[in-house]
């Protein structure tokens, strides 16, 4: 038995209108692109429309396409010079990194840092030191700028009580930890440094930790900092 298939005149304006939906769509993409500022995107939405699109002419799409154009040559040549002035920088941040690392290796400056956790006269350790160091050496330069360094050095100074303490005994050690980093290599070498031990049998507890390093300080500084300064400088002349 034969199939009969009837076609309703009626279905083909249906599809006229789906068509006419689907490129109004289209086009209006087009436009929130370039009205986005992606020109080269709106381009191709565009040139998607002229081909497949019917229902507006090709002037009006072609219009379209020449201001795409018009505004992504504008976009390419702002590009072009921030990419220029981008690289531009690199190369002068490479020449700044080169001069300073020939600059850090020619002057040789020390950046000292000092930390310390002893209360007391140990307080101005961190002067004390760079005079010192100066004195025994007056070619060794500083500097407060740690981009300028070759070397960093680093004390920090603790004092601790003796194992042997008790209730009426109170003896410590004020000891020097010692850090000499080469910037250029990044090696760095330590050194531990302690004070001869002192005490007192008629301070309080609480008060003969500063009592103590007070005493040290009088009676030991001179030979104390030298020990601080010969670990230093024996690095720093390798």
């Amino acid at each position: 038995m034969k199939r009969i298939i009837v076609f309703s005149l009626f279905m083909f304006p249906l599809l006229g209108i789906w068509a006419q939906g689907t490129c109004d769509r289209a086009f209006d993409k087009a436009v929130s692109l370039y009205n986005n500022g992606k020109y080269k995107d709106a381009r191709m939405q565009f040139s998607w429309c002229q081909t497949h699109c019917k229902d507006r002419s090709s002037t009006i799409y072609q219009g379209w396409l020449d201001k795409c154009e018009k505004k992504t040559k504008e976009q390419d040549k702002v590009a072009a010079r921030r990419r220029k002035a981008e690289a531009e920088a690199i190369e002068q941040r490479k020449r700044e990194t080169i001069e300073r690392k020939e600059r850090v290796e020619r002057n040789r400056y020390i950046y000292l840092s000092v930390s310390s956790a002893v209360e007391g006269s140990f307080a101005n350790i961190e002067y004390e030191l760079e005079e010192n160091l100066f004195d025994i050496d007056t070619s060794l330069k500083f500097t407060r700028d740690s981009l300028e360094a070759y070397w960093f050095v680093r004390v920090i100074l603790n004092i601790y009580g003796d194992e042997s303490n008790g209730e009426d005994r109170h003896f410590y050690y004020v000891e020097a930890n010692i850090e000499v980093e080469d910037a250029v290599t990044s090696q760095v070498r330590r050194s531990r440094v302690l004070a001869e031990k002192d005490g007192t049998y008629t301070i309080p507890e609480e008060r003969a930790p500063q009592w103590v390093a007070n005493k040290i300080y009088n009676k030991q500084r001179d030979s104390f900092y030298k020990k601080i300064l010969d670990a230093i400088t024996k690095y720093l002349h390798r």
